[in-house]
């Protein structure tokens, strides 16, 4: 996937890309954001 910008919707788009693919995050323990508001947002 190639976003054209770092958005709100591209980073949901991303994240909920990688959930479809298999990543289900249940042994998640730690995310690390370099503070862009929208994957934060969309990390939630």
């Amino acid at each position: 996937m190639i976003a054209k910008n770092e958005s709100e919707d591209s980073w949901y788009m991303f994240v909920d890309n990688l959930y479809i693919r298999g990543l289900k995050g249940k042994n998640l323990n730690l995310v690390i954001i370099d503070g862009q508001r929208a994957l934060r947002l969309c990390s939630k």
